[in-house]
Parts: structure tokens; sequence; C-alpha cells
């Protein structure tokens, strides 16, 4: 009995053996895990697709994909499972630019705050430990937004060795310098935290860290790769930038950090690349970080290393194995159809608003597009300071969520303006002002400012206001003002004044806003006037105090104040002088100016100004003839940049109507990222002191023709210079060049 059983066992462990032995015949051999490992570099980070695309080509398995800031970018898609293709589609169709613009006008942007945006060029805030500058000039809310939508096909949160391919993004703590490797949560959220270039974008707070670019701690992170299991580490080197040049230090200061950072990276680039299998150098000397404008070329750049490294490439195949060839790649990831839409944070009443921009997703399978026209439109509500989109990983059917953070409140700030005026004529007529101002807020109820503003140079002078809002739409003013205005005049032989006056004025304004680009005011102002020079005038007749009413209704819908392609402005002011209030003579002046502007969507704009005005009296000498200093001034430099005598620019009846036309140079190339205008203009106007001159207007006509060119660099700082001809109306004709700098918008 126990032979029989001992000769089935053995039998049956014979049989076992064998069966074990063809198993093991037959099971594919293992072959080593593969890593591509892709280096930090901005714009220089798109060489990586080029690369990729001849590695597919050679069928080199990838398994796990570690990549640092722009390599943690393409390294992140990668790993999600777009192709080499799909990958050089978003490359080279990405407005990379626009990403780096965070600037807005928001729609619901009050009058007041519009006015400081065309004013001030720079705004710092402060508090009692000092300026706050930011941790950045970007807080990288549209580069992130991108990255959700380019990412929801991939649920979140989510552990990233879930991903098609395994991922790590490299990051650096700047709180202890630690080296911080993502490996789970929001695919976009690890992206945006390795990209975040010190001094450019903002810190990325992330689970209790804020976290700046991986470069400084491991730009090209062969170690984690390895730490991750991999047998195999293929790494991708970008060698750009300029040859050092001893001569830029003595340019900027920035010149030494940055190249002190350099150093940095490069130092533990070369540690890495060591411990690499195989480094593809990609030569890329002469583009920059920002380079992004030469994408196309950059593609290109990674591509031919790659080719040129072919012999290296096929060494590597070989050692992971013959037969290793991916057979099947992961498939290029689809978007899902939405079946759900869940809206978070943010204020209760302004979700269900959230809501109906995303709602018509529902039920569809969005694209980049559908997603970017909500996100566009919150963007110009300016209420947001981020908004995210994610498909919840957690929910039973594909559900959208969509995240709101509000901006914080704005605290006590510090804010400059720049405005030079100049005319180079026969004489030489120029103004200058530097105005600084600090506000100064409340913490607990926002709304309320206190506001120091202060003129120095050609117009020095202080102005106190205290700003309560009421109600919504509802808003009150106090405050008081010192100035000294003066425009001055250079011939060969003299230095002089066109006019000046020093005032002191204090009162109050209601303000009311019915449109958040639209604005009525009411108020009472009472102003003594110490002194007035207005040397070519023989019949000004001063007044030392007046007691004013005012009312003024103000439009500014223009799509920049600085070279508007498109819009709409108009003022519109209404002065009235009582004796009964103490003003030392009743007089009446109605104001109005404007522009309208025309482009039809094409690179042409075509423009309408306007400026006019009256005292409402007939005759200079009137008892009811408006002072000097309460005239209508035409020194509008937006129809005469040329040289106006003060006969020409101050009256009791005056009119003026000038065309525009402009021309975007910009719009011809994506690649000119900073506005750039060819402009010509023709506007004729006249001035009179009396009504009885109407019937022979001729004699009081000049007129302004120029042509020039223009840059804007944002809202509030522009350059303008203009060539051209005047004629005053002593018929006085002469050739003239007009420079604005700074803000000529305002």
């Amino acid at each position: 009995m126990n032979g029989t059983v001992g000769r089935v066992f053995g039998i049956a462990t014979i049989l076992l053996s064998a069966l074990a032995a063809t198993a093991v015949a037959q099971e594919p051999p293992k072959r080593p895990r593969v890593a591509l490992v892709l280096e930090g570099g901005g714009a220089m980070g798109l060489a990586h697709v080029g690369v990729i695309k001849v590695i597919e080509e050679l069928g080199i398995p990838i398994d796990i994909v570690v990549g640092t800031s722009m390599g943690s970018v393409v390294g992140g898609f990668y790993a999600e499972g777009y192709d080499a293709e799909s990958l050089e589609k978003i490359a080279l169709s990405t407005d990379w630019g626009d990403l780096m613009d965070e600037s807005i006008s928001p729609r619901d942007e009050s009058y007041r705050d519009r006015i400081d945006r065309s004013r001030y060029f720079a705004s710092f805030e402060f508090d009692k430990n000092g300026i706050k500058a930011g941790g950045g000039a970007l807080s990288g809310r549209k580069v992130l937004a991108y990255m959700d939508r380019l990412t929801l096909v991939t649920p979140s949160p989510i552990s990233f060795d879930a991903l098609p391919r395994r991922f790590r993004a490299v990051a650096a703590d700047v709180a202890t310098g630690e080296k911080v490797v993502i490996d789970h949560g929001s695919l976009s959220d690890a992206m945006r935290a390795s990209m975040s270039i010190p001094g450019l974008f903002e810190p990325y707070y992330l689970e209790g860290r804020y976290l700046v670019d991986g470069g400084i701690v491991e730009n090209l992170p062969v170690e984690t790769a390895r730490k991750l299991g991999a047998d195999l580490v293929l790494a991708v080197d970008l060698r750009g930038g300029t040859d050092f040049d001893a001569s830029s230090l003595n340019r900027t200061p920035l010149e030494a950090l940055s190249r002190s950072l350099d150093i940095l990276v490069n130092a533990n680039v070369v540690r890495s690349i060591a411990q690499a299998d195989c480094v593809i150098s990609v030569d890329l000397k002469g583009y920059q970080a920002g380079s992004f404008q030469q994408s196309k070329e950059i593609l290109a750049l990674g591509e031919k290393a790659a080719r040129n490294d072919l012999p290296e490439l096929k060494k590597f195949l070989d050692r992971i194995g013959a037969d290793a060839a991916f057979s099947s790649v992961p498939p290029v990831p689809e978007f899902p159809r939405i079946e759900n839409l869940v809206v978070e944070g943010g204020r209760e009443e302004k979700r269900e608003a959230v809501r109906a921009l995303y709602s018509p997703i529902v039920g569809t399978v969005p694209d980049v597009g559908k997603l970017e026209k909500p996100f566009d439109e919150l963007e110009q509500e300016g209420t947001y300071r981020f908004v995210r989109v994610r498909r919840d990983s957690q929910s039973e059917v594909p559900t959208l969520v969509v995240s709101l953070s509000e901006k914080p409140p704005r605290g006590n700030a510090f804010r400059m303006s720049l405005s030079y005026q100049s005319t180079y004529a026969k004489t030489i007529t120029s103004k200058r002002a530097v105005n600084p101002s600090v506000i100064f807020r409340n913490e607990k109820n926002p709304g309320t400012q206190f506001a120091v503003e202060a003129d120095i140079f050609d117009a020095p002078g202080i102005k106190l206001s205290l700003w309560q809002p009421v109600a919504k739409e509802f808003s009150v003013e106090g405050f008081a003002q010192f100035s000294r205005d003066f425009a001055t005049y250079l011939t060969d032989t003299s230095l002089g004044y066109q006019y000046q006056t020093i005032s002191t004025k204090t009162g109050f304004n209601i303000d009311v806003d019915p449109i958040p680009w639209s604005e009525f005011v009411f108020g009472w102002n009472y102003t003594w006037i110490h002194e007035e020079q207005l040397p070519n005038i023989d019949y000004a007749v001063p007044i030392d105090y007046a007691s004013l009413l005012g009312a003024s209704f103000s439009v500014r819908r223009l799509d920049s104040p600085v070279f508007p392609m498109d819009g709409v402005y108009l003022d519109v002011k209404y002065l009235w002088s009582l004796a009964e209030l103490g003003s030392q003579r009743p007089f009446r002046t109605l104001e109005t100016r404007g522009n309208t502007f025309l482009s039809l969507g094409t690179p042409f704009s075509v423009a309408l100004l306007w400026k006019a005005g009256t005292d409402f009296s007939r005759e200079a000498g009137d008892s009811s003839s408006a002072p000097y200093y309460f005239k209508i001034d035409m020194a509008e430099r937006r129809l005469f940049p040329g040289t106006l005598s003060t006969k020409d620019r101050i009256g009791s009846h005056t009119a003026a109507v000038g065309m525009e036309t402009k021309f975007n140079l910009s719009r011809l190339s994506s690649s000119m990222r900073v506005p750039v205008f060819m402009l010509a203009l023709f506007s004729t106007g006249y001035t009179l002191q009396n009504a009885s001159d109407f019937t022979d207007l001729r004699s009081f006509l000049y007129w302004n023709a120029a042509m020039g060119a223009g840059v804007r660099l944002n809202d509030a700082f522009g350059v303008s210079l203009l060539g051209g001809v005047s004629r005053s109306s002593a018929g006085k004709i002469q050739p003239f060049i007009a420079l604005d700098i700074g803000a000529i918008g305002y």
C-alpha cells in the first residue's frame, strides 16, 4: 500500500514538474523596466516631443516617465497616454504667450478701478511687515486651467502608478529645500508645482507645502527613476542658453543671479547624466526658457538630435531585448462623456451662474475648446483667483467638478504712474508727471479706502481722499487737494510758461455706477485760486475763490486705454458756480469729449475724436463769463499733439473734431507679443472768446496733421512718437514732433 502510494506520488511529482517546465518555457522572458527622464528648461523642453517621436518609431518601450519643470509637463501628458503626434499638436497649437499673459479687464470692474488701471502701471500691496510683491510675476492660473482641460481624460485624484505609464513629477520645498516627488493627486497639480520657476511663477501650495521648480534640486531626475525600480534609464539633456558675456553683469543685477542659478542647476544635471544608461543631448544654443515663439524649431531640433543618436538608441533597444519592442502602445486618451456636474467653492449665490456656464457640457464629450469658453467667461468677471475642472475619480458616473477659489480682499497698496508729454517745434513745450499714490484699506470693510495721491515735477501737488461705498452701486468721497499746474515752453532765447495756476480745493462727490463701465457723479467743491498766469491772454478776468456744484456722466468701454482699437469713450461735465453758495462770480460751463473706435475685427481701426464746450456767456467780459481757470482747455493730446498757443487752447466756446486711423502690426505675426501700431491723424477746431465770433469761424480755425507709431506695454504704459504739421488760428504753420510716454490713455 505504502509502495503503491509512493509510486503514485512520484509519478504525480514528475508530471507536475514537466508541466511547470513547459509553462516556464512558454512564459515570455521578462525585460528590463525602462524609464524616460525629461529635463526642465521652459520652452526648450518642447524638444522632448521630437525625441519621443523617434523613440516611438524605434519601438522603445517606456514603463516609467519622470520629469522636472517642462519635462514634467511633456512627461505627464506622455504618461497619460498622449503619443508623439498628439504632443506635437499640443506644443504647436498652444498659445504659450497668452498663457503667460494674466492681465484682464473684468466686465464687472468699477469705473474707478478702470481709471486706476489706465493710470497706474505699477502696484504693490503692503502691510505692517512691508511690501507684498507676490511670490512671482504670475499666479499660473491660466497655465493650470489649460492643463486641467488637457488632463480631464484622467480622473482625479489618482495614483500616478495607475496611469498608462507610471509617472513622477519633481519639485522642491521652498521652506526646507527638500526634493519632493509627487506620485498622486491631480496630474495638473503635479505639473504646475514642478514648473514653478522662482520669480516667474508663485510657489504652488500642495498638501501643506509651498513648492517651486524642481530644477534646483534635480533638473534631470535620473536618481528618482532608479528609486522607482527602473533597470534602464533613457535621459534627455537640453543644452541651451547663450555664451557668458562678462559685460552683461554691469547691465542688470539679475544677470548674476540668473547665472548663479544656471550653475546650480547644471551641477545637478552633470551628476544625473553619469547615472543614465543612454543620454540624448539636444543642442539648443541660442534658445532660452522663454523662446516659445520658436516652438516648431525647438521641437525639430529634438527630433534631429535623436536621429543623430540612432546608433546609441538602437544599442539601448538591444539591451532591453530584441523582442521587447512594444507591440501595443497605450491608446491616445479620449475625453469621456460627462453625465453629471458639481460646482464647489466660492460664494453660494455665484455657483448657480457658474453651473449655467458649464451645464451645456453635461451629456456631451467635451473637448478643450468647449471647456475653454466658460473659463474665459469667468476670467472676464475677474472674481476668481482659480477656476479648476477635473473628472471626479470617486463618482460612479463621469462627473465634472468645477472648483472656484475667490480672490482675497485687496489690502493696502502703493501705486505709481508716469506721464511725459513733449512737443518739439520752433518752441518746445513739455509736461512731466510722476504720481505716487498710497491706498489704505479697512480690513473689516475692504470697500473703505483712504488715499494719498501726490504729483511731482511739472504739476506738484497732493490730494487726500476718503472713499466709502454705501451700497453696491453707490459711493461717497470726500477730498482735499492742493496743486500747482503749469506747462513750460522753451525757445532759443527764453524759458517761460504757457500757463500756471496754484489752487486749493475741497469738497465731496456722490458716485453712482449703474453699469460697470459707466459712472454718474454729483458733487460740490470750494476752490481757492492763489495765483494764475496766462501770459498770452490780455483780457483774463481772474477770481480768488468759487463754490461749485458739478455733475458728470462718463462711459469708458475700450478694449484698452492705450491705443484702443475698438470701443467708446464719452465724458460730459456740467459746472455751476453760485453766488448763493459763496462764489465770487456766478457762471456755468458744459464740456464734452470722447472717442469712438471701430475695428470690424481687422488690424485696421478708424476713430472719430471730439471735444467741445461752452461757458454760456456772450462776451469774455460779461459778468457770467467763466474765469480762465474754469474755461474749456483744448489741450487734448489725442486731438492736438502739435503746439497750441494759449489763445487757441483756452476759450469760452470751443469745438474740435478729428479722424484717426491705426494699424496693429502685431496682428501680422503671432510671435509679436508687444502690440505695435502705425497711426495717422487729422484734426481741426476753433476756440472763441466771444459768441459774436461765430460769424467768422474761418478766422479762428486751427488744425493738426500727423503720422507716427506707438507701442503698448500695458494698459497704463505706452510710447507714442508722431511727426506732423500744425496750423494756428493766426495762420502760422510749423512742423512738430510729439513724444508721449507712460499713461498716455489716462
